[in-house]
């Protein structure tokens, strides 16, 4: 999400009642890229809040393009595609031919993640593991004896899986920015004036 500014007015405003018009578009930029800094914190602070994060992945993801003099707007994003659904919501669509799979049942690690060795493509190739077909749609089924039944459905295979808005992100950004912006844009003209007296 960008966060631009209009630099004339302010620059006009600025010669007029400190006599620092040339130093506006430094400290604006420097006030943008506080400010984007400020809403990545704000972000990643909310993550494990809307999601359950088993790893720094996609608190890491989270970047930020500065602002500079000559380009008075600054940018905070994500480097995961996937995360555009968490902001928007829709349907996840498998890829190519395959499915998406949803656990039902599967035996997690410490950490929360699937070890690949109980992943669909690992478990097909254990005794006792199937595919079946049911009404519910596809499944990674599992026998729980020697008997043919009881069966437990460790995954369910889907061509689309809805996924619900919960990211949040360009509602941080925006809260972020009216809380932030005025305050660093003050810090950092009042830096530019400090270093504009003899």
């Amino acid at each position: 999400m960008h966060i631009k500014v209009d630099v004339p007015p302010i620059v006009a405003a600025a010669e007029l009642m400190l006599g620092l018009g040339r130093q506006v578009p430094f400290a604006t930029a420097r006030a943008l890229t506080l400010t984007v800094r400020d809403a990545q914190t704000d972000i990643r602070a909310e993550l494990p809040k809307r999601f359950t994060i088993r790893n720094s992945w996609v608190s890491k993801g989270i970047r930020i393009d500065p602002a500079t003099k000559t380009k008075l707007e600054a940018a905070v994003g994500t480097l995961e595609p996937f995360m555009r659904l968490q902001e928007t919501g829709g349907a996840g669509h498998a890829r190519d031919a395959s499915r998406k799979a949803v656990p039902k049942g599967a035996k997690r690690g410490k950490s929360g993640i699937i070890p690949k060795g109980q992943r669909p493509r690992a478990l097909l190739n254990k005794p006792k593991h199937f595919l079946a077909k049911t009404r519910f749609g596809a499944a990674v089924m599992k026998r729980k004896g020697k008997a043919r039944y009881p069966i437990e459905p460790l995954f369910w295979l889907k061509r689309t899986v809805p996924i619900k808005p919960r990211f949040g992100f360009k509602g941080q950004v925006e809260t972020t920015t009216g809380r932030r912006f005025a305050a660093n844009w003050a810090t950092s003209m009042d830096a530019a004036a400090a270093s504009s007296r003899p």
